[in-house]
């Protein structure tokens, strides 16, 4: 009988980290979308980091896909100017933001952007 308990307890506990973990659950909530990216480009031959790299072209088809589907893209200044002002954010805002301000964020995505 404790033994029954003790598993069904177990199974409870995993069922539940399960829905923690993936949040199915929980209604949508709304906000604001911050795209980061790391590095802009191809990764150098050797690259232990080769997940943070996003290719110029693959950059240039996110950009257009947001571009044509009506994404306004919001500087992290216009942001805070509209929360201090208490306006509402646009229809579709979204941040885009590159985190670390390599080189190649400035050669290979400002021409993009």
């Amino acid at each position: 009988m404790v033994l029954g308990t003790v598993v069904l307890s177990l199974g409870g506990l995993a069922a539940l980290g399960i829905s923690a973990r993936w949040n199915w659950w929980r209604p949508e909530k709304g906000g604001l979308p911050i795209l980061m990216y790391h590095k802009i480009g191809d990764p150098p031959a050797g690259s232990k980091l080769k997940k943070l790299w996003v290719s110029v072209e693959l950059f240039r088809r996110q950009m257009t896909y947001l571009k044509e589907k009506g994404w306004n893209p919001l500087h992290f200044i216009e942001l805070d100017s509209l929360l201090d002002r208490g306006e509402p954010l646009p229809e579709k805002a979204v941040i885009i933001s590159f985190d670390d301000g390599y080189l190649n964020n400035y050669e290979n995505a400002f021409p993009v952007l």
